[in-house]
């Protein structure tokens, strides 16, 4: 997938009004903000081909498997990881779990902000990742500077994404 060449820029002036109305805190604007959805290069990037791919099509699952498949991503062993068996995964399956998980809380804000609302099926996924994100095992594997911080964006992400579907 490539990124579109455009200057598009991520703001609540070019977001849906749904959009706006639910997505009150500055964190989910800001690209750089490693808690955002968008704030890590996944989440940045996912946002990019999601907005490209929904001019062409809006099958949501084929640009999941798609971007899966291209970025090398066993999406369907990070899917099966049960979150007993996380923190044993972590070490050796880290790239798949953590890259599956951001593209899919990515992809469920990305239509939230572009289209409105979240699909069911993509905003039962996010919040599964949102939850396996915010667990302290998977915290403290990414190293996150202010692990409060972390657990309480992925509250209010969680929040957003059980009213988006």
């Amino acid at each position: 997938m490539e990124s579109p060449d455009d200057e598009w820029e991520l703001t609540p002036e070019v977001a849906h009004p749904n959009a706006k109305r639910l997505l009150k805190d500055e964190f989910y604007w800001d690209i750089c903000d490693e808690d955002s959805p968008f704030g890590n290069d996944t989440g940045a990037d996912t946002l990019e081909f999601y907005r490209e791919w929904i001019e062409e099509s809006d099958d949501d699952e084929d640009f999941l498997h798609q971007l899966f498949d291209d970025w090398e991503v066993d999406w369907e062993r990070a899917e099966a990881i049960p979150d007993a068996e996380l923190s044993a995964c972590l070490e050796e399956e880290h790239f798949d779990i953590l890259t599956y998980d951001d593209v899919l809380i990515a992809v469920a804000f990305a239509q939230l902000v572009l289209e409105g609302n979240t699909s069911r099926d993509i905003a039962a996924l996010a919040i599964r990742s949102l939850k396996r994100q915010a667990l302290p095992e998977v915290i403290e594997f990414r190293g996150w500077s202010d692990p409060g911080e972390r657990k309480e964006r992925c509250a209010r992400m969680l929040e957003v994404m059980q009213s988006a579907s």
